[in-house]
């Protein structure tokens, strides 16, 4: 491995490996992790919806699948794909804003469908989010199925420049 894994001690486990590599950052003030947990934003398991990891001048954000759960009423959307299209998409616009990103920061985007024949609804819904001359690098898989009868999952990678680095 390169870089910082290369330094991983051996006797690190998959399990141990992220607390020591949080105390090698917390030492040498290299790059910072946060946890991002918005307003509204539910996750369904043990994880976060959000980890933001900053370095070398830039903020990087990992948003965890979001799907059709829907904040005002505390249940998943299981309706048409377009509703559920745009449900997950405003899922994700919402952890990704208030984790003090914008859209606009997106860079790399993977769809996760039960049925590959909804591809073109899907499109139609993220056209709304995203302009052309900014569609981030995206990949569409296919799944037998997805937590809590949706049809749809979205997560994503966001970047920006750390305050006051351009």
């Amino acid at each position: 491995m390169e870089g910082i894994y290369s330094a991983i001690p051996k006797e690190c486990d998959q399990l141990n490996m992220h607390v020591w590599l949080k105390k090698v950052n917390d030492r040498e003030k290299k790059m910072n992790i946060i946890y991002h947990n918005p307003k509204y934003s539910k996750a369904s398991g043990p994880y976060h919806p959000a980890v933001e990891i900053t370095a070398g001048g830039f903020r990087q954000l990992h948003v965890s699948g979001q799907g059709t759960y829907d904040p005002e009423t505390g249940e998943r959307f299981l309706g048409n794909m377009t509703g559920q299209a745009r449900r997950a998409m405003e899922n994700l616009k919402l952890v990704v804003e208030g984790s003090g990103f914008r859209l606009d920061d997106v860079v790399k985007v993977t769809l996760y469908l039960v049925h590959m024949g909804d591809a073109a609804r899907v499109n139609d819904v993220y056209r709304e989010y995203f302009s052309e001359d900014r569609y981030p690098a995206r990949s569409i898989v296919g799944v037998r199925e997805l937590p809590g009868g949706q049809s749809i999952e979205i997560d994503a990678v966001a970047v920006a420049a750390l305050s006051g680095t351009g």
